[in-house]
């Protein structure tokens, strides 16, 4: 339709940017292209959404906003959404060799830019030839690869199981439901995995000088060097470790020669870029105490076919390295190995491990860090288990144990056990009444476990029982989310030795009420269930940040609690959202000036808002949406300039819409003031 340009403030810096505008129907409003991003050297990331750019000196890290529709209304064109655009997230867009033709002239024959232009001539120049490939001895493809259509909503590269499918095909139509009877969509909160799991560089091989094409073994022994560190001298013999930190083998197949290191204790591989099979010559390193293969599988760090990239076969001659204490295959494809031997610690995480943990596990006495999670594993988990006796940490989540039971002979011989993670495995804990564990855990993560209908009573004994075996320590991480729980909590577990916890019982049907005592915490989420009564008292661990999510309960009541929190901590988040509070939002939250988020929409509170609301100058989210506020907005709240979602809708504000909305909140690309008893007109700084 034509060009506008707009200024866009993005991190401290405003740029000015050349927009095409065009009449389609997308889910979004504006994109930034690659013009920009090399402009302002910025590096994004895709799968964590977020980029970084040095600009006056500083390193600005922009993250990206939830997903949102925004509509502004203003005199210069933009791109509206429909409802299908809702199930979607932003995404970026790039113009390749576009040329602006004004409406009546002749459109230009299409030319081959000067920069393709000097790239083939370079390639030709270079020895390519038509119909050849471009590798070295002009290999490789020669056609164009063919793409498929993408009619789900996946990640690119992504291969959904049968269950996986069957829930997206679920919250499809649930969503679809949803909007048809007008109700609010319920959206699933996203993981992704560290950025040292999937950002990694590639580095550089330092090499001491370039082997010759003829070299014999022992030759290269003697030049490999990729930065090796030893013991003493640079001989093979005194070799006792080996770490080629950031580089890249380009699916290389692991040298044999490594086997031939006797008095090696240490080969970390890992992210190196390595093919498969591992040379069963490993099993010759007597000496080894420490290997370390991890993401080679290629499928997560190279994005190659993890199949094709890393074939891991049968891994028998680990039992012959009787020293060994700890393995990483993380990141592999492990679907062929079923041997492991007595090691301190293995971690076979972020794999493609099919059917049920073998039995030769529970041969395993000495192992005291187990992680298989991120796996396919299912069927029956083995009794095996419970005779690890020296377990220390079980880590299990995101498998597809869908129906299986775990009793007390899972963990009968575990009195070391510390954390357990069995997130997301459908797995089913069914124990006998008065079941004290052996064990003292520091960390409980059984979100969509099945533990209902009532609440688990042997969690109680974690909390300051003593055990003969060891000192008690309280547990600081409970994750107990959609796990089935239609009970009414006891006063037991707001006990005063709860402290400095991170609570998860959301999305259960869990009531009761808070006691008098406050409740010190870093993360408390009890959202989505029937609590009642009033607000409790809260209290921050000094140095941490706190969350609080009391969200769709039925607490009643006033909010002043709120005033009484203590700020040894940094509150980031409050969400009191759909509830049945009432009265007046007390005007105290000078104190909580590192808020980020505050919800306290869809309640009863009336009267005008607190002013001191202008003191949260890190606010970015701000909704009072659906409570009976009256009078105007107050003036400090143009001091909240990082606000980026304001919601003021249904409520009884009135006056004029203030001017200052546009010119001091530039952050906003969320507003609603809709069903209020505003007058005059819309301001036009709000469409500047």
């Amino acid at each position: 339709m034509g060009r506008i340009e707009l200024p866009l403030q993005i991190g401290p810096s405003t740029y000015e940017i050349d927009f095409l505008v065009m009449d389609i129907k997308p889910s979004y409003n504006c994109l930034l292209g690659r013009p920009w991003i090399h402009s302002a050297g910025a590096v994004p990331s895709s799968l964590h959404q977020k980029l970084k750019l040095i600009t006056e000196g500083r390193l600005v890290t922009i993250n990206a906003e939830e997903d949102i529709i925004a509509s502004v209304t203003s005199n210069a064109p933009y791109v509206g959404t429909d409802d299908e655009a809702m199930e979607c997230s932003f995404r970026s867009l790039e113009f390749v060799n576009v040329t602006f033709v004004v409406e009546g002239n002749k459109v230009p024959t299409p030319r081959l830019s000067k920069t393709t232009r000097m790239g083939l001539q370079l390639m030709v120049g270079k020895g390519a030839l038509p119909g050849k490939g471009l590798g070295r001895s002009l290999q490789g493809r020669v056609k164009v690869p063919m793409l498929t259509d993408k009619r789900d909503r996946f990640g690119l590269g992504f291969k959904p199981d049968a269950r996986q499918k069957k829930e997206e095909q679920e919250k499809k139509q649930e969503r679809r439901r949803a909007r048809l009877n007008g109700e609010e969509i319920k959206w699933k909160p996203m993981t992704f995995p560290h950025i040292s799991r999937t950002f990694v560089s590639g580095g550089t091989i330092y090499a001491e000088g370039r082997l010759a094409g003829q070299e014999s073994t022992e030759e290269m022994r003697k030049n490999f060097s990729i930065n090796a560190t030893f013991e003493g001298g640079t001989g093979e013999e005194n070799g006792t470790g080996i770490r080629p930190y950031e580089n890249d083998f380009n699916g290389s197949l692991i040298p044999e020669f490594f086997g031939s290191l006797k008095n090696l204790k240490l080969l970390d591989l890992s992210n190196a870029n390595f093919r498969g099979p591992i040379p069963s010559l490993l099993g010759n390193l007597s000496m080894l105490e420490a290997l370390r293969l991890g993401g080679n599988g290629g499928d997560v760090t190279f994005h190659r076919n993890i199949k094709k990239m890393y074939s891991v076969g049968k891994l028998e001659w680990l039992s012959h390295l009787s020293r060994l204490k700890e393995v990483d295959l993380s990141l592999t494809n492990l679907s062929n190995a079923n041997d492991c031997n007595n090691l301190v610690s293995l971690n076979l995480s972020n794999n493609q491990l099919k059917g049920p943990i073998p039995e030769d596990f529970g041969n395993m006495k000495a192992t005291q860090h187990l992680d298989l999670s991120h796996n396919l594993l299912n069927g029956s988990i083995s009794k095996c288990i419970g005779q690890l006796s020296n377990l220390k940490v079980w880590l299990l989540a995101e498998n597809s144990f869908d129906g299986d039971v775990l009793s007390e002979t899972h963990f009968s011989y575990l009195i070391y056990l510390k954390v357990l993670d069995l997130s997301y495995t459908s797995l089913t804990l069914k124990f006998n009444s008065g079941w004290i564990p052996p064990f003292q855990l520091n960390q409980i993560k059984l979100c969509s476990c099945k533990l209902g209908p009532h609440f688990p009573d042997w969690i109680r004994t974690q909390v300051g029982t003593q055990t003969p075996y060891l000192d008690t320590r309280f547990v600081d991480y409970l994750d107990v989310s959609a796990s089935g729980i239609s009970d009414s909590l006891a006063y037991w577990f707001w006990d005063s030795s709860y402290s400095s916890m991170y609570i998860n019982m959301s999305f259960n049907q869990i009531s009761g009420t808070f006691p008098n005592n406050s409740i010190r915490i870093r993360l408390l989420d009890l959202s989505s269930n029937n609590f009642s009564g009033p607000l409790p008292h809260f209290s921050l661990d000094l140095g941490n940040m706190g969350t609080i999510n009391l969200s769709k309960n039925m607490f009643t009541g006033s909010v002043s609690a709120i005033c009484n929190i203590t700020n040894e901590g940094i509150l980031k988040l409050i969400d009191l959202s759909n509830n049945l509070f009432s009265g007046v939002v007390p005007d105290c939250f000078e104190s909580f000036q590192s808020l980020t988020a505050l919800n306290l929409g869809d309640n009863s509170f009336s009267g005008s808002l607190p002013s001191s609301l202008g003191s949260l100058t890190s606010l970015e989210m701000l909704s009072l949406r659906g409570n009976n506020f009256l009078g105007e907005l107050p003036s400090s709240l143009q001091n909240c300039t990082r606000l980026k979602f304001l919601d003021l809708s249904d409520n009884e504000l009135s006056r004029e819409i203030p001017i200052w909305i546009g010119q001091r909140l530039s952050s906003l690309v969320f507003l609603s003031l809709q069903g209020n008893q505003f007058r005059g007109r819309i301001p036009h700084q709000l469409c500047d």
